[in-house]
């Protein structure tokens, strides 16, 4: 199948790439298309995440867009991996929370008052 724009060969989710030689101005910029594979292209087959991508996005084209500077384009990279820092640290809080309200309610459950046995289960 041929597509009037994208050109032959599905992708990943079944439509056709564009050869670098069809351009759409300013839905295809240089300072993304200068490099293979695509920083979009890298944030789908990773399968990132908006700030992930974001990330990855600012990265790869840092000093390359013109009218912003290299160091502007990694400060916005590093603002969204500390949004994505900010986001595991506070997922990983809740689970270690769950997991000791977790260990404490089976504590209390097991724990009967009756200490007369030993380590080995035995009665003293």
């Amino acid at each position: 199948m041929h597509d009037k724009i994208y050109g032959p060969g599905p992708d990943d989710y079944g439509r056709n790439p564009r050869p670098k030689s069809v351009k759409l101005s300013k839905y295809d910029p240089d300072h993304y298309t200068r490099i293979e594979p695509e920083s979009k292209d890298v944030i789908r087959q990773w399968k990132l995440n908006y700030f992930l991508g974001c990330a990855v996005k600012y990265i790869s084209r840092a000093g390359h867009k013109k009218g912003v500077s290299a160091l502007d384009d990694i400060l916005k990279a590093k603002h969204y991996l500390e949004f994505e820092i900010e986001y595991l640290e506070h997922e990983y809080d809740e689970t270690l929370e769950e997991l000791r309200q977790s260990d404490d309610s089976s504590a209390e459950s097991t724990d009967n008052g009756d200490n007369s046995t030993d380590y080995f289960g035995t009665k003293d």
